[in-house]
């Protein structure tokens, strides 16, 4: 194995210096202008997909270039091919189950790489595969039990909004079964066995229940091979579900809950976006954005062996599904023979969604897609409480014509309220570091989530995040932006502005509400806003 990583790592070694040479050859000639615009596209972005994949940065001198000539500055770009990797550049070369091979990726022991589950046709067992290292590598796979009848169907969903991946399992009998991730905790009458993966407890059937979990999608039944998908189709913030199943449609059921309690209604007739679908039979959905518009499409593997690509061509939250074909249908030509069950995940690091299938024979197959540019590529987000506010920091991988993020907040999940707007870097080839405090954050749970927007006016959504406030919450919350101190008073009260000698610049009584007081008359440095025996530490820059 070792052998493998290391060549692997020397090809794409050897391409990076290879597309390198050519890019700066190009340019020099003044060749690289001949090109078509495609074509100097293609090449920039098979650049940067080496340069991901080794840690490399890219030469200021280049990206320069790059911005000169009108490449990275114009607007994202449809996918343009769909390339099956084999042998050493497809990780998961060798991997295989007895039958009906249905791969879900989640990151699953908590190492911070996507690690693969896949059901198989067999009664009662699933294989978990762990990844390790760079490029991407997959372990020996081990076999465990889970009572979920046939063709097990594998996907993940954090249905309690507690932070970790819950395995829903679609079965022959159509329905789904939960498997909810609890830390380890078994011995309970619905956990019978026991499994390598002890961090998840098991269902007999979808209708059980541990404490503290049930499951949300008891008594939802499609017919037979249930095959289950979770997006956010309507773009509110939580996750809704579509169901394919043995005779070729696709059921639709949207959240109308929250996100820590779902709750699925059936959606029929024009509200379901796949009414009249129908692919043949053993209808097998995934989703993502193939096309890097900003909104969700759709791959239907069906029982001939073939995809069917649907596009989006409505909006992120009023979606209209459109079959392609011809020169559109970038998937035309794969068939992997009978029951392809595609899913989407990001293998070989390059931060856009590589395409896996699973087939009736149990065999996986890679395939990557190449030139999607998307507007913004995410690297993080993350809450985390300071005294009685939430601080929210974030990172782009590069950008793309963005124009700013809205910062919005939530009490329950559902309802948003836009609190900030965040300038973005606009065009970035590098890491980009953003941060908000929300002084004014509730007592429970908050829920955050950015609403990045670009030049040409279309949005995007991130992950929702969500912290629990831990202690009371003090009087008051005090932030600095600009000269302006920032105070919002949740009772009358008397407040002191201290230096960090502890010295009294300021003092008065304010009423309840948002307040502002101009600190322009002091010098930069550390200063504490003191009330009711609580202090706040706030920095003028």
């Amino acid at each position: 194995m070792q052998t493998t990583v290391h060549f692997a790592t020397q090809q794409t070694r050897n391409n990076y210096v290879k597309t390198m040479t050519r890019l700066e050859r190009a340019i020099a000639t003044g060749r690289f202008l001949a090109l078509s615009l495609r074509k100097r596209r293609q090449l920039w972005q098979r650049l940067l997909r080496y340069s991901r994949q080794l840690g490399r940065a890219i030469k200021p001198s280049l990206a320069a270039a790059m911005l000169t000539m009108g490449v990275f500055m114009t607007a994202p770009v449809n996918a343009q091919t769909v390339v099956q990797r084999t042998g050493v550049d497809n990780p998961l070369n060798g991997k295989s189950v007895p039958g009906e091979s249905k791969p879900a990726f989640a990151d699953l022991d908590g190492d911070a790489d996507v690690d693969m589950m896949v059901g198989q046709s067999y009664a009662n067992n699933v294989y978990f595969i762990r990844t390790s290292g760079a490029p991407v590598t997959f372990g020996a796979g081990s076999q465990f039990s889970f009572e979920v009848l046939e063709n097990a169907s594998p996907t993940f969903f954090d249905y309690d909004n507690d932070g970790d991946m819950d395995l829903f399992t679609g079965t022959f009998n159509g329905a789904i079964a939960m498997n909810p991730y609890v830390g380890g905790v078994a011995g309970t009458t619905c956990n019978p066995k026991n499994s390598s993966l002890s961090a998840y407890s098991y269902y007999s059937t979808p209708t059980c229940t541990i404490t503290g979990h049930t499951n949300p999608l008891a008594g939802i039944t499609v017919g037979n091979n249930a095959t289950p998908a979770f997006v956010d189709i309507d773009n509110d913030g939580d996750m809704d579900l579509f169901i394919g199943n043995s005779l070729g449609v696709i059921t639709y059921y949207k959240n109308t809950g929250t996100l820590g309690s779902p709750v699925f209604s059936l959606q029929s007739g024009a509200s379901n976006p796949f009414n009249g679908v129908d692919v043949g039979n053993y209808a097998a959905p995934a989703f993502a954005d193939i096309d890097g518009d900003g909104d969700k499409d759709a791959l239907i593997g069906a029982g001939d062996g073939t995809l069917k690509y649907y596009k989006n061509t409505g909006t992120a939250a009023a979606p209209v599904f459109t079959l392609q074909s011809g020169a559109a249908d970038i998937f035309s030509t794969i068939d992997v023979g009978n029951n392809a069950a595609p899913t989407f995940t990001d293998l070989d690091g390059d931060t856009d969604r590589d395409l896996v299938l699973g087939d009736q024979n149990g065999n996986l197959y890679y395939y990557e897609i190449t030139g999607v540019l998307l507007p913004v590529v995410w690297k993080e987000f993350s809450v985390q409480q300071q005294g009685s506010a939430v601080r929210l920091q974030w990172a782009t991988q590069q950008e793309q014509q963005t124009k700013d993020f809205v910062v919005q907040h939530s009490t329950d999940g559902t309802n948003w309220t836009n609190i900030a707007t965040v300038k973005s870097a606009g065009n970035s080839l590098t890491a980009k570091q953003y941060q908000y405090l929300h002084a004014t954050a509730a007592a429970g749970i908050n829920y955050y989530r950015l609403l990045q927007r670009d030049l040409d006016n279309t949005t995007a959504t991130s992950v929702v995040r969500n912290i629990r406030l831990q202690g009371a919450l003090a009087g008051f919350a005090a932030s600095v932006q600009g000269n302006q101190l920032l105070l919002q008073v949740r009772e009358p009260m008397e407040l002191s502005l201290l230096n960090a000698q502890g010295v009294i610049l300021r003092k008065g009584r304010f009423a309840t509400g948002y307040q502002q007081l101009d600190l322009s008359q002091y010098p930069a440095g550390v200063y504490f806003v003191h009330g009711k025996g609580h202090s706040t530490r706030i920095v003028r820059q």
